[in-house]
This record gives structure tokens, sequence and C-alpha cells, in this order.
């Protein structure tokens, strides 16, 4: 989700939280161009990025990265430099980057030399696992970011639901008939047949999943469960129980593989395009 909220108008800045992981983190994707605007100093526009992306810094996970033109390697010394340095430790992150990348040929007096510089940065307080690679049409390498956190569903929450699979219009005509008989009250007479014919159940739920029921995924769930309750039934014998326990230990490894099946398919249908990503409404 894009949070333009914390964005700075002036400055090459784009802050996104994301969704649906187990811990959400904060990444932010920056670009300071070597050609500063004419109306701003070269130190107070890095005074003004590094503070839109301080303000937008949580102490949970907090990534942030991009290209801000300052060479990080310690024998190439500047006031820019050590400002960032310094606000890196005012903000307790990390420059994770440790090798050069930009490399361009200069040519000097006739001759010809490779320069070399670490100007693309990853400040963060996690650990990612950072790989660098050459485009082949850029001076700048690509800066992959892994984050292992996990997906992450929203809390199970119970929901009371009827159950209509004992319902059927020959058992309702039979109840209603012997429940007038015996019963003046037709409305008491109409909850003992509902409750009898269509009994409340406890379903569970993600919370805030916004996901339709897939209706394949829960008659695998009602085999399983029937499954489990006939291992647990002292009316079989125990080779046969076995037999249950292991048939719905294997549809419980199935349902697993349907639902992150559905979820894929949910999130494909979402985001078509990776651009889709950057919406501000996503």
């Amino acid at each position: 989700m894009r949070r333009t909220d914390l964005e700075s108008s002036i400055h090459d800045c784009i802050i996104l939280d994301t969704l649906n992981l187990r811990e959400n983190v904060r990444l932010v994707g920056f670009y300071r161009p070597f050609k500063i605007p004419e109306n701003i100093s070269k130190q107070a526009y890095l005074d003004g990025l590094l503070d839109c992306i301080g303000k937008a810094h949580k102490p949970t996970r907090f990534i942030a990265g991009g290209d801000i033109n300052i060479d990080y390697n310690p024998q190439k010394s500047s006031q820019e430099l050590d400002t960032l340095t310094e606000w890196l430790i005012e903000v307790g992150l990390m420059q994770l980057v440790e090798k050069n990348t930009r490399h361009r040929l200069v040519f000097t007096d006739g001759n010809m030399r490779l320069e070399t510089s670490l100007l693309d940065h990853v400040y963060s307080n996690d650990k990612p696992k950072i790989t660098c690679l050459e485009t082949g049409y850029s001076d700048h390498e690509v800066i992959i970011l892994e984050i292992n956190r996990g997906l992450y569903f929203g809390k199970k929450v119970k929901h009371m639901v009827r159950d209509w699979r004992k319902y059927c219009r020959d058992s309702l005509e039979d109840m209603f008939e012997k429940a007038t008989e015996t019963d003046n009250n037709v409305m008491d007479a109409l909850t003992s047949i509902l409750q009898h014919l269509a009994p409340y159940r406890v379903v569970r739920t993600r919370e805030n999943s916004g996901q339709v029921v897939d209706t394949r995924i829960e008659k695998l769930k009602k085999r399983r469960d029937r499954l489990y309750k006939k291992y647990k039934s002292e009316n079989y014998s125990t080779k046969k129980k076995m037999e249950y326990l292991f048939e719905s230990k294997e549809l419980s490894k199935r349902i697993k593989k349907e639902v992150k099946i559905s979820i894929k398919k949910a999130i494909h249908h979402r985001i078509l395009k990776p651009s889709g990503l950057w919406l501000t409404n996503y």
C-alpha cells in the first residue's frame, strides 16, 4: 500500500507498506539526482531527503534503498558522506551494500581507466539478503533484496452458521405435521424444526481475509473431518481406524495446497502486472 501521506512533493521518494506478511515491512525507494534544482543547495536537498526517509522510519522492519549519489567508500570522505553517516547513527539504521555498484570508463589525458563507486545504498534495521547484478545496459548494478517473512492471512475468527446438510423436504413436512399436532405455538414449532434440520455450526475463517468460500475446498474439509471422526470412533477395528487417520492426514495436506493455489489465483487477479503494486489504491 502506497503511503503518499508520508511522501515529499520536492524529493523523489516512494513509500510503501507491505500487506499480507506476518510482520509488515515499510519500504522506501529514493533517488537524489546529481544535478540539484538551482533554487536549493545540495546540502539542503540532502537534508530534506534524509528528513523524508527519517519520518517514514519505524522501529519495526524498515528498508530504504536507492541511488543517493554519495560514494559510501570510506576513502572518499566528503561533507555529504559525513552528514549521511551521522544521520544513520541518529535514526538507528545500517547501510548494507558493501560492494561498488557503479562502474564507468573515464578518459583523462588520452588514457582510459575504470572508475567505481558505491552510490546505490540500502538502509535498514533488518538484514535482508542482498544480491547485486550487472545489467549490461547501465553503469549501475541492480540491487535485489529478499525478505522472508512468510504470508500472514489474519487471525482465525469463529462464526455461527446454520448447517443445512441434514435438511430434506420430506423430513420437514413430517416434522411440521407432528409439531403442529402437539404444539399450538407455530413459532416454537418452526424454531424446533429448524434447530433439528439445520443446527448451528461453528465455522472458523480468517479475519479480514476477504476470500470467497471455495466449495471444492469445503467439501474436502468435510470429507477429512468425517474420516477423522471415524478414526476416533470405537465402532471400527484398529487397522480400519489407522486407514481413516492416514487418509485424513493426506486430505489435510491436499487442502493446504489447494488453499495456497486459491490465494495465489486471488492475488493474480488482483495484481495483473508488477506495476499494480505501486498503485495508490492497492
